[in-house]
């Protein structure tokens, strides 16, 4: 309760307040009150601390409504006279009249021309994008787990094949005939035709020296084309590196993204394919299918990679490894036909690989472990058909590899020279003789 001494002034101070100026009688405020957003705005837009509700400050902010309005228009005076005074101070534009002599000549544009024509010519990595109907393309087909190579490219002339796998062995009259002695898995069909038309490259007997049996140590070997276990990228990875730095080429630049992180490693330069949700495509013939509509649509891609698992076939390997070659033969099948239905075969190099071989020796549990030589299958139109290899004297003693009698790198190094127009000894580190199978 205030003193009853106090004086009006004072009585009207120690009221509720709606505003900060204690000059206003109270009972004067409007009774109509903007929403407090408006009051908001129009109080800081007036250097006040908080939106007033008070007619002297509604006055104010009507004032100061008007400064800001009169402040924006003479702004926008002095922006249009500002713009004015420059386009009359501005120099005229020179325009260069017209000579009777175009600057270059039509003979000096033609041999310009020409010799364009020719550096393009000359580049590795434009003679790689010609192939007749599109750019040339590598896919790689991955039997992951260590296929089998002796039951895939039968010796089956060898007696000590059958000696050595009295239930694993294929009798010679059941399997696909080749040539020299070696015969091809009976569950491989389409791959055998593909033999007998030509374009079925067989080379018995790849791998790598001091073989350590391990599946990622001798995948990464494979994928890094080097004996080198510090490489920190695939070749792959290598060969677009130098042929994107070459050529500036899109396709070259589409491969591996932006330039400086694209050639991190070989992981970095890989696009994934998305596959449908259902799963239809996780089988090795939905994935060659995907692939080849991606060839066929034109995707500027030029290496594709897919795996088919289940090839680590330590027990009960006869079935299981059957049924694996069956669905191989099958999906590699249709993926030629299809390309070649549409045209594209031409542009198309399909190479079969496996991590490593198994030994020749079954086990007691009617499977086969771990070895070192494999076998590669490179299928295409340019493709010279054959068997190229051979595998080292075969061996029954339990434990005992079959070493390898080609260096799998030289499989590389003919993609890299015949197919790709790149010299090998650039991206495999060393002078790899290539095979002749391109």
């Amino acid at each position: 309760m205030l003193p009853a001494t106090t004086s009006a002034h004072d009585r009207l101070r120690h009221r509720p307040q709606l505003c900060r100026c204690s000059r206003i009688n109270v009972a004067s405020i409007a009774p109509r009150v903007p929403p407090s957003h408006v009051r908001r705005r129009r109080a800081s837009s007036c250097g006040l601390d908080e939106p007033v509700d008070c007619s002297y400050h509604k006055a104010r902010l009507s004032v100061a409504d008007a400064v800001c309005t009169a402040r924006s228009r003479k702004c926008r005076r002095e922006a249009d006279s500002n713009a004015a005074d420059r386009r009359r101070n501005a120099s005229p534009v020179n325009f260069r009249p017209r000579s009777d002599k175009m600057s270059i000549s039509r003979r000096r544009f033609l041999r310009n021309s020409a010799v364009a024509a020719g550096l393009c010519a000359v580049s590795p990595a434009v003679r790689a994008t010609s192939a007749r109907h599109g750019p040339r393309r590598v896919v790689f087909v991955e039997l992951a787990g260590g296929n089998d190579a002796l039951n895939t490219v039968i010796p089956a002339a060898d007696e000590i094949y059958r000696q050595a796998r009295p239930t694993l062995g294929i009798p010679p009259e059941a399997a696909l005939p080749l040539t020299s002695g070696f015969a091809l898995h009976p569950a491989m069909p389409e791959i055998h035709r593909l033999f007998q038309r030509g374009q079925l490259a067989v080379i018995a007997g790849a791998g790598y020296p001091r073989h350590d049996r391990s599946h990622l140590g001798s995948a990464a070997m494979w994928h890094r084309g080097s004996f080198d276990t510090a490489a920190p990228d695939g070749w792959i990875g290598r060969w677009c590196e130098r042929m994107a730095c070459e050529s500036d080429n899109p396709l070259m630049a589409w491969v591996g993204g932006d330039r400086p992180g694209m050639f991190a490693s070989a992981i970095a330069t890989a696009q994934p394919i998305q596959l449908p949700a259902n799963g239809a495509a996780m089988r090795l013939s939905g994935s060659l299918e995907i692939i080849a509509r991606r060839i066929i649509d034109g995707t500027p891609v030029r290496f594709f990679h897919t795996a088919l698992g289940g090839f680590d076939t330590h027990a009960g390997q006869g079935p299981v490894h059957a049924a694996l070659l069956r669905e191989l033969s099958t999906a590699v099948g249709r993926f030629m036909d299809l390309l070649a239905q549409r045209g594209c075969s031409e542009q198309v190099l399909l190479v079969i690989f496996s991590e490593f071989g198994r030994r020749c020796r079954e086990n007691g549990s009617a499977g086969t472990d771990h070895g070192a030589a494999g076998a590669m299958l490179v299928i295409g139109n340019d493709v010279k058909g054959g068997l190229y290899g051979g595998y080292a004297p075969l061996r029954s003693e339990p434990g005992l590899d079959i070493p390898a009698s080609v260096d799998f790198r030289q499989c590389y190094a003919a993609i890299l020279e015949s197919w790709l127009d790149t010299p090998a000894q650039l991206i495999l580190g060393r002078d790899v003789r290539p095979i002749p199978f391109l």
